[in-house]
């Protein structure tokens, strides 16, 4: 779990400990929502059979007519 540095400055601890379960709490979401995008983004683009941009020379479909 990743310790971010939040103080809301009162001096009270419990607020203090508050604002880190917070602000914990909410990193944890963010990053495991953009897990979770990129996860079905990956799955997304491997059932197309291949990249959403087909640049590279593998993946392009005229590739393999030139």
């Amino acid at each position: 779990m990743v310790l971010l540095p939040v103080s809301a400055g009162f001096g009270i601890a419990g607020v203090d400990i508050a604002l880190y379960s917070v602000t914990n709490e909410l990193v944890a979401r963010v990053v495991g929502a953009a897990m979770l995008v990129v996860g079905l983004v990956r799955n997304r683009r491997r059932a197309d059979g291949g990249t959403a941009d087909p640049t590279t020379a593998e993946e392009s479909p005229d590739a393999v007519t030139q």
